[in-house]
């Protein structure tokens, strides 16, 4: 496949650059639509390495944590959230722990989503294994993260 060279930029009037419009807004998760002149908020987070023993534990923790959120979201009126999962190393490489989490993160926003509208969606991102052991992608970890992403995406993952 050919590289795409790019030669200029989509929006070339910097005064219409505006933060949370794009030229082409787009519509993901359950029903949240990010660039159609509203700012999404994302929250980002991450427990506590030791409460991650096994793919239970490691459910039961994210469990916790989404259903937290999403109670404090529908209580300060919030209508819309994006959630990140940086699934730690240990997710990554049990490609099936981390794609229980994420599945179970997706049934609880679909239940927060049908009871009380909260437009939603879930970004999973896969650790970068290079940061933990030495050898880079080419040392066997490429395969350990592609199968990763396939198994979150398999799981519900939106981005």
């Amino acid at each position: 496949m050919p590289k795409k060279l790019f030669t200029s930029v989509e929006i070339s009037d910097p005064k219409k650059l505006v933060f949370g419009k794009a030229k082409k807004p787009l519509r993901y998760g359950f029903d949240l639509e990010i660039g159609n002149g509203y700012v999404v908020p994302e929250l980002k987070y991450f427990p506590k390495p030791e409460r991650l023993k096994d793919e239970a534990s490691s459910v039961a923790v994210y469990q916790e944590i989404t259903e937290q959120v999403l109670k404090h979201a529908i209580n300060l009126g919030a209508e819309r959230l994006q959630l990140e999962t940086e699934l730690p190393a240990i997710l990554t490489e049990n490609a099936q722990w981390g794609a229980s989490v994420t599945h179970k993160q997706i049934e609880i926003m679909e239940k927060y989503h049908d009871e009380y509208g909260l437009k939603i969606g879930y970004r999973a991102t896969i650790a970068d294994l290079r940061n933990v052991k030495k050898g880079g992608l080419r040392d066997g970890f490429f395969h350990t993260v592609m199968d990763s992403f396939e198994a979150n995406a398999e799981a519900g993952a939106h981005l």
